[in-house]
């Protein structure tokens, strides 16, 4: 869980190291890499943007085989069901708490699993665990950061 928070923002430079290193590692220490190059919400500020309508998505790096995409909240938005079409998928609960529904991997598409996630928090699916949607409970701004090994 990420717990240390400082306020200095973090600049596009500092992000691609992060990007890279989690490159350099296959993306199997996301959650140690996002403490050591101290990602959180604050530092993710500069690079958001709210809707009133629906979440928003902002892509801060992409390369051949993986892209690091923001996604920025309002209370009660949410995603519709979805799989990621054979990728591996890391999810960084940078500000708030949500409600993740996952769904078998199958044509009925059944409700298997509801658990909720609380800031701080990192998740990780692919397909072959199942579908999934997310909701974002909390009141105010919301913020998501999601790694995909292999671009969207």
């Amino acid at each position: 869980m990420i717990s240390e928070k400082k306020t200095k923002t973090i600049e596009k430079e500092e992000l691609n190291i992060f990007f890279e290193a989690l490159r350099e590692t296959k993306y199997e220490n996301y959650e140690g890499l996002l403490k050591k190059h101290n990602i959180n919400f604050e530092t993710l500020l500069p690079f958001a943007k709210w809707s009133g309508d629906t979440y928003q998505r902002i892509c801060l790096a992409k390369n051949e085989d993986s892209e690091l995409i923001l996604l920025c909240w309002n209370s009660k938005q949410k995603t519709a069901v979805h799989s990621h079409d054979g990728q591996k998928c890391w999810v960084y609960f940078a500000k708030g708490d949500f409600k993740e529904e996952l769904y078998a991997n199958d044509c009925e598409k059944k409700l298997v699993k509801t658990r909720n996630v609380k800031e701080g928090e990192v998740t990780f699916l692919t397909d072959d665990i199942g579908f999934h949607s997310l909701k974002y409970k909390s009141e105010g701004l919301g913020m998501t950061l999601h790694l995909y090994a292999n671009p969207i």
